[in-house]
């Protein structure tokens, strides 16, 4: 399945399970027919009292609110009432008994659609970028910071959402849990999704949070050969390469991003950039294969 229709599925669809999203570009993968069902195993001793998975709960209105809040059209007060609306919901209909676990459920729920929806909306404003330029075939590589900064603080959100929750109903000994019971990486975040979307372009340490304000555009118009790339709405693609910069570079052999951006400078870039600089976070961009980066095989 690709990209762009696990994009339209995340935002459209209401029973759509979060693994799917997960899967590279290219790959085939079956939507599960009874997303019920896992949890109904799993849980079937744990003293359910209903077999819903805490992710369907309220799953539409949620999704259009974390939709929203990405898109600025949705406020932090806003997400908050829709989580904590969820919250309730899920423990008043008793999904499950074991309050310490719904809660973490919940929380990875939350933090799973959310990053998801992130990466989504990201995606989808690259594909506008690219009939902008003229790409060929939505073949590009788009990377938005201000997707990243909002999910971390609907992250943050979440929990504290959880915690004010477990504290009010008076919970004992509640800990909220990263990666509770859910069999993916603790450190599931926007840029762990971005990267796993992309074969030949890999963010090399996810962790390292990207400047705010920074984005970067790179695609290809195979019917003019002619290759775009924008940094923060800057355009590289004009510039001029003297026949030294060419003889000096091998387009098969750069190593990031920021190599590229220097090539394409002719150097100029190299050794002069301040840390506070956008083009030094280029440097957190490997490439496995510049010529392979758009087709992503």
């Amino acid at each position: 399945m690709q990209i762009e229709n696990i994009a339209t599925t995340l935002i459209n669809d209401t029973a759509y399970q979060y693994e799917v999203a997960q899967s590279h570009h290219g790959e085939d993968v079956e939507v599960p027919v009874d997303i019920n069902e896992k949890w109904k195993q799993k849980n079937e001793t744990s003293g359910a009292s209903q077999h819903i998975h805490p992710y369907l709960i309220n799953y539409e209105t949620r999704a259009l609110t974390m939709r929203g809040f990405f898109r600025g059209h949705k406020s932090v007060d806003e997400l908050k009432q829709c989580v904590m609306e969820t919250i309730r919901e899920a423990y008043d209909c008793g999904v499950v008994t074991d309050v310490n676990l719904l809660l973490n459920t919940l929380y990875h729920t939350f933090k799973v659609q959310a990053i998801q929806l992130a990466e989504a909306e990201n995606f989808l404003e690259g594909r506008e970028m690219s009939k902008k330029y003229g790409t060929s075939d939505d073949k590009f590589a788009y990377y938005n910071s201000k997707y990243y900064y909002a999910s971390e603080e609907a992250c943050e959100l979440f929990r504290s959402c959880i915690e004010e929750f477990a504290k009010e109903e008076e919970i004992p000994d509640f800990e909220c849990e990263e990666g509770f019971g859910s069999g993916i990486n603790p450190n599931f975040s926007y840029n762990s999704l971005w990267s796993s979307y992309h074969k030949n372009l890999k963010i090399i340490n996810t962790e390292v949070a990207p400047p705010r304000n920074f984005s970067f555009f790179y695609g290809k118009n195979y019917e003019k050969n002619s290759e775009i790339f924008f940094v923060n709405g800057i355009s590289f693609d004009s510039a001029q390469k003297p026949e030294e910069s060419e003889k000096k570079w091998d387009k098969g052999r750069f190593l990031t991003m920021y190599d590229y951006a220097n090539y394409l400078l002719s150097g100029r870039i190299s050794g002069q950039e301040d840390s506070r600089s956008p083009l030094r976070y280029l440097k957190n961009f490997r490439i496995s294969s510049l010529e392979r980066i758009l087709l992503n095989y």
